[in-house]
């Protein structure tokens, strides 16, 4: 389980990081939300007036209302839903009509991001 963990919370430091090197000349604020199947991590980017919501693979769509709250209260206008390519099948359904983008990502020898759909 420690290993799964740490594989987790490496993948969302990756995505995180590739989110900041999009903004270089950007502010980023960074928030973790906790749940009890994992963090949560919440980028907001202040130049884009948008922030960006990191679902690790362990953590279930149906969890994230936390952090969703959570980036509402960072004040920004757009907020984008990051998950896992695999899981945007997962994603359209569990967030269907919330009006948020969903944005799916892969590693391919480094963190890539598809084109945001909206939910």
């Amino acid at each position: 389980m420690a290993l799964a963990v740490n594989q987790q919370s490496d993948m969302t430091a990756m995505v995180a990081q590739a989110v900041i090197d999009n903004y270089p000349s950007g502010t980023v604020r960074f928030s973790d939300e906790v749940t009890p199947d994992g963090t949560v991590s919440v980028l907001v980017i202040d130049d884009a007036d948008r922030a960006e919501v990191i679902v690790p693979a362990a953590v279930p769509l149906t969890a994230v209302g936390p952090a969703l709250a959570q980036a509402q209260a960072m004040l920004p206008s757009d907020i984008w839903i990051l998950v896992a390519a695999e899981r945007m099948g997962a994603a359209h359904r569990v967030l269907r009509g919330t009006g948020f983008r969903l944005q799916p990502w892969w590693q391919d020898g480094h963190i890539q991001f598809g084109r945001p759909e909206r939910s």
